[in-house]
């Protein structure tokens, strides 16, 4: 005999959706970690439009002295730490836009990603997961997700921003 499984709530759908979205991000933070320690791109290019304008503003980043946040970026939701913007990149456009940021910072990696979790929660944000060794967040908020990850490389630390807004 079966039994009918009962309608799920719009909250649980939310939840679910959150948990899939925490996921989803925490992925993201992972892929940067990698990337960032291996110094290795994507050979993907199924949105040929929007990694073309991707790589464009990368490249323009690169080619200056200190790049500047992508005009659009949400400077009065997302503050970012005191530093140079070492690197800055748009992806896709309207509700489907997001951000990459790379910030320097001072002190240990654990130390920047905490300083920058502090100033993303007084700004509203809340943390949906910290990674283990305290260098990755996942924050969520009515804006739509920040992933933090910091790392230290010799005597220089970076925090890079993935900013997902809805």
């Amino acid at each position: 005999m079966t039994h009918a499984q009962p309608a799920r709530s719009r909250s649980a759908r939310s939840a679910r959706a959150r948990s899939t979205r925490a996921v989803a991000g925490c992925a993201v933070l992972a892929l940067v970690g990698l990337g960032s320690l291996t110094g290795c791109g994507s050979d993907d290019s199924t949105d040929a439009s929007a990694s073309s304008a991707a790589t464009a503003q990368s490249s323009a980043s690169a080619g200056s002295s200190s790049p500047a946040l992508p005009a659009d970026f949400p400077t009065d939701t997302v503050p970012l730490l005191d530093g140079d913007v070492t690197a800055s990149s748009t992806t896709g456009s309207g509700s489907s836009e997001s951000f990459d940021v790379t910030v320097s910072a001072t002190g240990t990696a654990k130390h920047a990603a905490a300083a920058a979790v502090k100033r993303l929660e007084t700004a509203g944000w809340e943390v949906g997961t910290k990674l283990p060794g305290g260098t990755g967040y996942l924050l969520m908020g009515g804006d739509g997700q920040v992933d933090v990850a910091a790392q230290t490389d010799g005597s220089s630390t970076t925090v890079t921003y993935q900013v997902f807004t809805s």
